[in-house]
């Protein structure tokens, strides 16, 4: 009997630290999950700048473009046509920039609601 009595007893005791340790590997977890939320964050914020001074680019290179359309003496119908291919490839590449940078943007919300939500969860857990 006092076989079974110390079997039970090291049990109970293994499952104790058992939950210390997924405990502290959820702390862990937690600390590893909120840093990467406020990396998340900083690349957002970096991206909204850049978005915006592709936005502003863009804006200049339109107005680059219909000064590059106007008439200018001196100059031939083969010059005019160069600047005004080179122009409109500029303001493509820009407009992808700014596709790619929005479709990020959208990439880390995404990766942001997801960690919250993970952050919630371990947040509960380490409640009970």
């Amino acid at each position: 009997m006092n076989k079974v009595y110390i079997l039970f007893i090291g049990l109970i005791l293994l499952m104790a630290c058992d939950d210390k340790e997924k405990r502290a590997r959820a702390l862990k977890d937690l600390d590893d999950t909120q840093q990467r939320l406020l990396e998340v964050r900083d690349e957002i914020h970096r991206l909204e700048q850049s978005l915006t001074n592709h936005i502003a680019e863009l804006e200049v290179a339109k107005d680059d473009f219909n000064q590059v359309k106007q008439f200018q003496f001196l100059r031939s119908e083969t010059q005019r046509e160069q600047q005004i291919r080179k122009a409109t490839t500029y303001i493509l590449n820009i407009e992808k920039k700014i596709d790619a940078i929005k479709n990020n943007i959208t990439y880390y919300q995404d990766s942001v609601y997801r960690t919250e939500t993970k952050i919630e969860k371990l947040k509960e857990y380490l409640k009970n």
